[in-house]
């Protein structure tokens, strides 16, 4: 499956800091529009940081994630809200446990859904057992998208909100590895 973590800004550049099998391929002063980002250590563990924690040099993967901190310690620590400010939102966190929550909530779009507000996100992840959770993107640019077992193809199973999908620049993909 994949889902997106940064809104395209008509840049080439990523967001903030990214590290592909240990080598940094972008970092905040190249692009400074990213404000967290998920680190991925040679072990698999996960730890989600602000832009202003460097990088140790331990991170095999590290994506850059577009919005702040939503959850951290368990506290929503976004806890203010605009009742009507809701949209799609996609969220990604981590369990006391280390294991990684992918969230995406289509929004502007009823019946089906009318999104979530800043607060409900916090709420939301922490209902799914996060510890820690991070707010990647939200509105026309939330995408979720996978390949069930048996399709041939990816398939999107969000709903764009704008009504066409928009291009982003940062995204999480998580692939079963192949054995042999």
């Amino acid at each position: 499956g994949a889902m997106n973590t940064a809104l395209n800004d008509q840049s080439v550049a990523p967001y903030g800091y990214m590290v592909y099998e240990g080598i940094q391929l972008g970092a905040p002063w190249i692009n400074p529009n990213s404000v967290t980002y998920m680190a991925v250590d040679w072990e698999g563990n996960i730890d989600l940081r602000d832009v202003t924690d460097p990088l140790t040099g331990d991170e095999r993967t590290v994506i850059p994630v577009n919005f702040s901190f939503i959850v951290r310690d368990g506290v929503n620590v976004l806890d203010v809200d605009d009742p009507d400010r809701t949209a799609s939102r996609c969220m990604i966190g981590v369990k006391a446990d280390g294991t990684l929550v992918i969230c995406n909530v289509d929004g502007r779009s009823a019946p089906i859904s009318n999104g979530l507000t800043v607060r409900q996100m916090g709420e939301l992840m922490i209902s799914l057992g996060c510890v820690h959770a991070l707010h990647c993107d939200g509105g026309g640019s939330a995408t979720f998208m996978t390949k069930r077992e048996g399709e041939a193809e990816n398939t999107v199973r969000s709903i764009a909100s704008d009504g066409v999908l928009r291009p982003v620049i940062n995204s999480i993909i998580i692939a079963k590895r192949t054995k042999g």
